[in-house]
This record gives structure tokens, C-alpha cells and sequence, in this order.
């Protein structure tokens, strides 16, 4: 076992990835095809929705939880392969939403397809030069509480120190969060970005609060996990775990690395984490490595549907990069648009996607720069 935790470690980046993608591929043939559901569910104003989908992910599972918060279950759940899920996904007419893992031509539905990353980097250029004087530069409140506490930090490359974290911390952290949507990253993933990084502890009065694994690459370093490792409340006072953000900010400054890079985030433009990571300077980028998405499409732009995509706008591959997408209140004044739209802005898109049922656009061209295009829904 510790021989092929060594050998592991070993392998470059390409290989490991073309690994996983290959035991990906063996245990979908072991399971006897892809695994279609149909979901039957309300929105949170009572409006019924019937859902299909096919090879869900915890970014899909996360999303549907958005849309159907009144009631949801599972009407439907088989395994299928090759041409049999075309079929499914083809002539189950009465269906309000698809979502379906990879897409493809013939999974188009009639108000278009979507195609949704199944998650989106968050990258800090850290040339001075390439900087947008009009952003500003991390979390105000964090910095305020790193100095009124007196936050400091220090970086380890000690295996045994990782692996306690990893087991008594991260983990436990993951857990609790996101509790039967938890996918914590496998120690030897995690080993593998130690190897070329470290640990870096944020302490106070040298008690360790936070930890965070961090990796590099040629003249990126990467943020890959971080978590508390003292009293929580303590931990959410002090902004530990946003502190490390910081700390890792002025080690790649000091070492002399051009990008910073904060890791995924869900696809969601007013998700937390990725508001969160914006608020440092971060830039949308759609990773090469992120080859996993999921087609999204619709019958008709139900009122359900468009109130979920106001409340939890998306980012989509478009043909010149990253787009937002969202859709428009019937009633809704333009100053209101104009204030949602700036809200969901984010550094890296290419454009906002704004659907409603007309497509008159009402004024508004563009925001912080960024072209807005109206389009009809249906």
C-alpha cells in the first residue's frame, strides 16, 4: 500500500488525469450504462415541474435542489446504454426540464441547450499591470479581522502534520458542510498537490486556526482545500478560514508567481463561495481540465423556471468564452435589472445571457463593460 502510495505521487499530471478518466469509463460499463432519473417536484410557489436527468452530479444535485424547494421525488430511477438513452431523452415529451450529462445534438429541446461546466476556476493575476483599477482587491472585513487579531501564518512540509489535517479537519469539515452531497478529495489527490506545495497554517498567538494544501504549477499556485482546525465559532469570528486566502495572496507575491489560483466553484453566479472568491480580484476561467458538463434545456420558460433562473444565475460555455445567464421579471423596471444584473457581474465572463419572452432588450446594453444580449425564451 505505501509502495503504490509512493508510485502514485510519481506520475505526471497528464497520466493521472487520463487515469481517472479510464477507471471512470470501466466502472460506467460495470454499472451497465448511464443512470436516467425523472423527478417530479414543485417550485417554491407551488408550481409543478417535471424533471429528467441523466448522470447527475452533486453540481446538478445542487441545482435542483434550488429549483424544486417545495417538494421533490423520485418518480423514475433505470440504467440504460448507448442509443437507448437518446431515445429517452427524445420522447419523453411531457418533461419541463433536461439535464443531461455531456449533451449532444440529439439532446436538443425546443427552447435551445445550454451547456453548463459542471464547475469554474477562479484565477488572480497578479501582474500589476494587468489589474482593473476599478476592483477592489480582497475581502475588506477579513483583512480588518487578520489585523485586529493579530492573524499570522506559517507553511508546513510535514506528511504526518498533512495527514492529520486531512483526517481530523478537512473531512470532517466536508462533511459536515455539504453533508449527502460531500465529495471530499482522496488523500493521495491531496498528497500529489502537497508534493509540489505545502501546508500553510493561519494562527493566532501561535495556535494553529485554519489550514489550507496549496500546489504549484511553472508560475501558477493553486489553492486546493482548506478548513478550520479549531473552535468553529472561534474560527468564523476570526475569518480564519478566509484568512488563508490572504496569507496564500502574499506567499505567491513574495515567491514571485503570476497567477493565483482559488480553485473551483460551482457554476452558480450568486453562489457564495465564487462572490466570495470575486471579492479577492478572482477572474472566471473556464479550465481546460473541466471537460464535465451537463446540457440544460426546456420546454417553455416556465414562470418556475425563469424565477430560478433569477434567483440562481448560471454560467454556460458560449462561443466566445463563459457567459451569464438569467432571465427577466415580467414587471421588472429597468433600474431593478440594472441593479440584479450588477450583482451577478463577474470578472471573465464574455457576455449576460438575459432570456425573457419578447426579447426587446430595455436599455440596457452592458454592465461593468460586459455586452448584454436579450434574447427570447420561447
Amino acid at each position: 500500500m505505501i509502495l503504490r502510495h509512493k508510485l502514485y505521487l510519481l506520475l505526471p499530471d497528464w497520466l493521472d488525469r487520463a487515469i481517472r478518466r479510464s477507471v471512470a469509463r470501466i466502472k460506467k460499463l460495470r454499472a451497465g450504462g448511464t443512470v436516467v432519473e425523472r423527478i417530479h417536484g414543485e417550485s417554491d410557489f407551488g408550481e409543478p415541474i417535471k424533471v429528467l436527468v441523466t448522470g447527475r452530479t452533486t453540481t446538478v444535485d445542487y441545482l435542483l435542489r434550488r429549483l424544486l424547494i417545495g417538494h421533490m421525488e423520485y418518480t423514475e430511477r433505470h440504467t440504460l446504454s448507448g442509443g437507448a438513452v437518446g431515445r429517452e431523452v427524445r420522447d419523453c415529451a411531457d418533461i419541463d426540464l433536461k439535464v443531461i450529462r455531456g449533451g449532444g445534438r440529439g439532446n436538443r429541446h425546443a427552447s435551445g441547450d445550454w451547456r453548463v461546466p459542471d464547475a469554474v476556476e477562479s484565477i488572480i493575476d497578479l501582474d500589476p499591470a494587468a489589474r482593473d483599477p476599478e476592483i477592489r482587491y480582497g475581502d475588506a472585513d477579513t483583512l480588518r479581522r487578520v489585523r485586529n487579531h493579530k492573524l499570522s501564518a506559517t507553511v508546513s512540509h510535514d506528511r504526518r502534520e498533512l495527514r492529520d489535517f486531512v483526517r481530523n479537519a478537512y473531512v470532517p469539515h466536508i462533511r459536515e458542510r455539504f453533508g449527502d452531497l460531500a465529495r471530499p478529495h482522496s488523500e493521495l489527490t491531496i498528497a500529489r498537490a502537497f508534493k509540489s506545495g505545502g501546508l500553510l497554517w493561519v494562527e493566532r498567538h501561535g495556535v494553529r486556526v485554519a489550514g489550507m494544501v496549496f500546489s504549484t504549477s511553472g508560475h501558477t499556485i493553486s489553492s486546493r482545500i482548506a478548513a478550520p482546525v479549531s473552535d468553529p465559532e472561534l474560527v468564523e469570528n476570526l475569518h480564519a478560514v478566509s484568512a488563508t486566502k490572504k496569507f496564500l495572496l502574499d506567499y505567491a507575491i513574495e515567491h514571485g508567481y503570476r497567477y493565483l489560483d482559488l480553485g473551483r466553484s460551482r457554476p452558480q453566479l450568486m453562489d457564495g463561495v465564487l462572490r466570495h472568491k470575486k471579492r479577492w480580484g478572482a477572474r472566471l476561467l473556464d479550465s481546460p481540465k473541466e471537460q464535465a458538463e451537463f446540457h440544460l434545456s426546456w420546454r417553455a420558460l416556465t414562470p418556475a423556471i425563469a424565477q430560478w433562473l433569477r434567483t440562481t444565475p448560471l454560467v454556460v460555455r458560449d462561443c466566445g468564452g463563459l457567459a451569464g445567464l438569467t432571465a427577466s421579471a415580467e414587471n421588472e423596471s429597468p433600474d431593478d435589472c440594472m441593479s440584479r444584473l450588477r450583482r451577478l457581474w463577474s470578472p471573465g465572463l464574455a457576455r449576460i445571457i438575459v432570456l425573457n419572452h419578447d426579447g426587446q432588450n430595455p436599455g440596457i446594453d452592458e454592465v461593468f463593460g460586459t455586452p448584454v444580449t436579450w434574447q427570447r425564451a420561447d
